[in-house]
């Protein structure tokens, strides 16, 4: 296990340009600002999200479902890390996805695009 106790902090704050790749878009940010490790929040709206969930079964993800529709994001927390020098995002959402005049379903999972 790794644990450091920070004493300093930064803080960011924004909203994205509607039509922007979420986990591209928070990737983009932790590269320009030299972000290693973090956490983050959000709520807001996506567009034809995609998303993956975990199989406890055979212990790994399933492959991503791009679902059309608009999805509300009601709860997004995740993480930012460094593997193999490269910035992951694990970005997990839950909300209602509604196509159309259809009535709002229940989504959640790690969102992977939209």
């Amino acid at each position: 296990m790794i644990i450091t106790q920070t004493r300093d902090q930064r803080n960011f704050v924004g909203s994205m340009n509607p039509g922007t790749d979420v986990v591209e878009s928070l990737s983009q940010i932790c590269v320009d600002n030299s972000i290693f490790c973090a956490h983050f929040s959000g709520i807001g709206y996506v567009r034809s999200p995609a998303v993956r969930t975990y199989n406890v079964a055979r212990k790994g993800f399933e492959e991503p479902v791009t679902h059309e529709g608009v999805f509300h994001v009601v709860a997004m927390h995740g993480n930012i890390s460094l593997q193999d020098k490269e910035t992951i995002v694990r970005c997990h959402v839950i909300g209602t996805l509604r196509k159309g005049e259809e009535e709002p379903a229940l989504l959640s999972g790690e969102l992977v695009g939209g």
